[in-house]
């Protein structure tokens, strides 16, 4: 498809544009043809970048395709900026809710429904669907044990499969999910003591896979926090962190 639509424009880039704008699938390629597709470095997941001209039909055929990682697809949505479901040509963009429902599947413990139901109901911006005894449930587990079921597949998996899995961006949106909201409030100095730990106990992973990459939802949790309600040092050491400087 490159070669003919080449000797019908005479110039490579003219054929390159037209073909950015048809799904990837859709696109005749050869192996020859992939140098004008992908360049030679690697990003995300080991995955080749694609050249900017066909980011988006690259990443949009990641989003779509069956076989790709959560991790992948939720990097996609980010590229594409898309949050909610849409569609190419036929094949469903999942949304970023879908995926990370998909993703606390992978996750939940079993003896946790209620609050497996609640979590899930936040993570799909359906907050009013929570039931009065789902949030006594999630408050009574949420830092005590729920964030560490969580986090045994962060300490488990190599640096791959977290990336892979989303899990990292999932537990960052969640943290903030959770922390934002009014109904949890009570248990936002444990939230904020169980961050710290992890930065303090485990800081090179919780901070190259969750804290770092998703620094604004740290940050917006922190702006939330009362000072009043909070153990001095343990917000101290909190903004220390978000400043880059160690407690």
């Amino acid at each position: 498809m490159f070669t003919l639509l080449d000797s019908k424009t005479g110039i490579n880039i003219i054929t390159d544009l037209i073909l950015s704008f048809l799904p990837l699938r859709f696109i005749d390629y050869t192996t020859g043809d992939i140098s004008r597709i992908y360049r030679n470095t690697l990003g995300i997941g080991g995955l080749s970048e694609p050249y900017l001209i066909f980011s988006e039909t690259v990443w949009a055929d990641r989003l779509c395709n069956p076989d790709s990682p959560n991790g992948i697809r939720l990097y996609a949505l980010r590229v594409l900026r898309e949050t909610e479901g849409s569609e190419t040509i036929g094949r469903p963009f999942p949304s970023q809710q879908a995926i990370f429902c998909d993703i606390l599947t992978n996750l939940q413990h079993p003896s946790h429904s209620l609050c497996n139901s609640a979590i899930r109901k936040l993570i799909s911006a359906k907050q009013e669907d929570v039931t009065d005894q789902e949030y006594e449930y999630l408050n009574n587990h949420f830092c005590g044990q729920l964030l560490n079921i969580f986090y045994v597949y962060v300490e488990q998996a190599d640096s791959s499969e977290i990336l892979q899995s989303g899990v990292g961006y999932f537990l960052a949106h969640l943290l903030k999910t959770v922390g934002e909201n009014d109904q949890c409030r009570e248990i936002r100095g444990d939230l904020v003591e169980w961050i710290v730990s992890k930065l303090d106990e485990d800081g090179n992973t919780f901070n190259k896979f969750i804290f770092s990459p998703n620094y604004e939802k740290f940050k917006n949790i922190f702006s939330i926090l009362n000072p009043n309600t909070i153990e001095p040092e343990l917000l101290k050491k909190f903004r220390l962190y978000l400043v880059g400087e160690n407690p």
